[in-house]
């Protein structure tokens, strides 16, 4: 393994994304942008797919609404999409990604603190994550609400590391599927886990460039921190 391998995996911090990194909802919210432009005869379009999960929910209604050159009020517009989203947390029984629970149990032994950081609202966050049983792991929330912007910038990555006492942040590890804010996270010089989530395939190639690790499932990551353990204990019998 390399150090830079170690490094991430090793940190003593995880900020942890929710939508397509804990839990397998992007299928589902990936189709909200389709129903609301389908509403005023306009066809899907991936650019809106995919734009939200970064976004401030006011910031992505506002975009797609200029898209669809709608001239009823904002509000209506964010009216109308938060209903589409809250049918997907409340009527879909999204599952968290496989392997989760392991990484989170096994990073918890090991002394990791550990956040959730989305763009997500607040709400929706905590109803999934104590559904799934997944909210103990957690110390905190925060969200682009929380910093009033997206996570295309890092402000709510700084946030996640003031909140948890942290200056350097490179102790600090995030995890996240959005290319967007893989970057912006390394732009502060935090460690970046890439997850690979299907809404992001055609940008994985890039994601391994920017990324310390990229990773096509926790399995994975779960496998390589406890081989790098076994080996160190390896090394402790032989000495």
């Amino acid at each position: 393994m390399t150090d830079k391998t170690d490094a991430a995996l090793t940190n003593r911090y995880a900020i942890f994304d929710m939508d397509g990194t804990l839990i397998d909802s992007n299928p589902w919210l990936s189709k909200v942008s389709g129903r609301y432009l389908a509403r005023r005869g306009l066809p899907p379009n991936e650019k809106y797919e995919n734009l939200a999960a970064g976004m401030v929910f006011e910031d992505f209604c506002l975009a797609i609404r200029d898209y669809a050159g709608d001239q009823s009020p904002l509000e209506a517009t964010i009216d109308e999409i938060n209903g589409y989203t809250s049918e997907v947390y409340t009527k879909c029984d999204i599952p968290a990604k496989p392997y989760v629970r392991e990484y989170l149990e096994l990073l918890r032994k090991n002394g990791v603190r550990m956040c959730v950081g989305s763009a997500t609202e607040r709400d929706r966050i905590e109803s999934v994550l104590r559904r799934l049983s997944l909210r103990d792991f957690f110390e905190f929330v925060v969200t682009t609400v929380d910093v009033g912007c997206g996570k295309n910038k890092p402000d709510l990555f700084i946030e996640a590391a003031k909140r948890f006492g942290v200056n350097d942040y490179s102790g600090v590890t995030v995890y996240d599927d959005h290319l967007p804010a893989m970057k912006a996270a390394k732009s502060a010089c935090f460690r970046v886990v890439g997850v690979y989530d299907k809404v992001g395939e055609q940008q994985v190639e890039v994601a391994k460039e920017v990324c310390d690790i990229f990773s096509y499932d926790f399995e994975a990551l779960t496998k390589r921190i406890v081989s790098r353990e076994q080996g160190a204990d390896s090394k402790r019998q032989e000495g």
